[in-house]
């Protein structure tokens, strides 16, 4: 299991926000802070993200 480069310091000095969608990620591994999917295409069980959420009836908009 990885330990998520944005967990191991307090001062956010490690944290990485993804230019594309926003969110802050693991160097490592790529996890998405507080995230389960991302309309990137990223997910944590590895499927597609933005898939999944246009399947849950996210509005995901016509530019993805």
């Amino acid at each position: 299991m990885c330990k998520h480069e944005y967990d191991m310091y307090e001062d956010g000095v490690t944290r990485i926000m993804d230019r594309y969608c926003g969110a802050y990620i693991c160097i490592d591994c790529g996890d998405h802070e507080g995230l389960a999917r991302c309309y990137c295409g990223w997910a944590e069980n590895g499927g597609n993200g933005w898939e999944q959420l246009a399947f849950m009836d996210e509005n995901l908009g016509d530019d993805y």
